[in-house]
């Protein structure tokens, strides 16, 4: 295997890959969402099994970004369960947890590939710290940051599909900034037209399967 850091931190971070992938699953079946929640883990499918590589690892920690991102800040889900405490007070404790362990194996995730990245192993507790504290923070502006995202989601369920290309922008807008600083931390990353290209198909994809997910035809 083209490890780009120890064997035993690709493991941890393909095994963090894998339980994330099953842990959505299985929130299909508690929820009654199967195929939602199949077409939402499919584009993290295709990292599990691609062989580590800086490229690999730098859209691994923007894929965790993501996931974190949309469960803080695109759904209330960890608005409710964190921030208003309904994982401790709320009658179906259970299910209020669903979201919040999503997000922590995403943030997780993220930071083993931030550390395989980096090739510094031990910055894999610094990248999980930034990573449970965006959580907080996320969760905590979520009636706010919400907003943006409200319309465009909303036309584009009722099937006026062309708001897709709007969703497309936010989501780059969104990883402008974690892109940045991620391709940062390995001189091995360069800007060529495979990368970019690569990038671009992989987050239109990443798009499209939440989007479709989220369709009617799928959660009834």
């Amino acid at each position: 295997m083209d490890t780009t850091g120890p064997p035993w931190l690709v493991c941890c971070e393909r095994l963090t890959c894998a339980a994330l992938i099953a842990w959505l699953q299985l929130v299909g079946v508690v929820t009654h969402s199967v195929v939602h929640h199949i077409l939402h883990a499919a584009p993290l499918v295709p990292l599990l099994l691609l062989r580590s590589s800086p490229s690999r690892c730098f859209t691994g920690v923007l894929a965790g970004f993501a996931w974190v991102f949309m469960l803080a800040i695109v759904t209330p889900m960890l608005h409710h369960a964190i921030i208003l405490g309904y994982a401790f007070t709320h009658p179906e404790r259970p299910y209020t947890w669903l979201a919040p362990v999503a997000a922590l194996l995403a943030a997780t995730w993220a930071a083993f590939n931030a550390a395989l990245l980096n090739q510094c192993p031990r910055s894999v507790f610094a990248a999980g710290l930034v990573g449970i504290g965006l959580i907080v923070v996320l969760a905590s502006v979520q009636p706010y940051g919400s907003v943006a995202f409200e319309v465009p989601l909303e036309r584009t369920l009722a099937g006026q599909y062309a708001w897709a290309i709007a969703l497309l922008l936010e989501a780059a807008v969104v990883l402008v900034f974690p892109a940045w600083c991620t391709f940062r931390l390995n001189p091995a990353l360069r800007l060529s037209a495979s990368f970019v290209g690569g990038q671009i198909a992989y987050w239109v994809c990443f798009v499209g399967a939440m989007v479709a997910g989220l369709l009617p035809v799928f959660n009834r």
